[in-house]
């Protein structure tokens, strides 16, 4: 079996200029866990799966006692954060996408996939014909597929 006969097909992208707010609302609203960045022609430039946003947004200096203030802020640390939060608001798709992604032909076999995932603790790989996305595969996908 070849990882065509099982991919996904109807596949959400995003360009590399998309806002984070833009990427993290297809993310929750699709109920997937992540999604190529394609470029014009299609081509697979990145991938941002939930786990990129969130380690990037936790490069942010946030105070994390400011709930136990009952959202009282002092001086500086209240600039602080609102510095934050617009730089946080600035994030395009590009800032957080992991660069050149592994990516498989659709014509692979399914095992061989498989393995690649595994190896490279991959859950969402893209599916390439001509260098152009034509679709996605996860774990998940894979597992009902075979079992």
């Amino acid at each position: 079996m070849i990882i065509g006969d099982i991919m996904t097909t109807d596949v959400i992208t995003v360009k590399a200029e998309d806002s984070i707010q833009h990427v993290t609302k297809l993310i929750k609203e699709n109920r997937i866990s992540g999604l190529p960045v394609v470029d014009d022609e299609d081509h697979v430039i990145g991938m941002i799966t939930e786990h990129d946003i969130v380690a990037r947004c936790q490069t942010l200096e946030i105070p994390l006692y400011f709930n136990f203030l009952e959202g009282e802020v002092f001086g500086d640390c209240t600039k602080n954060l609102q510095q934050q939060v617009e730089k946080m608001k600035c994030f395009k798709a590009k800032d957080v996408m992991k660069e050149d992604p592994v990516v498989v032909s659709f014509d692979q076999d399914v095992k061989e996939v498989s393995r690649i995932m595994k190896n490279k603790e991959i859950n969402l790989m893209p599916i390439v014909k001509d260098e152009k996305l034509v679709g996605v595969i996860t774990q998940k996908d894979i597992f009902k597929a075979t079992c």
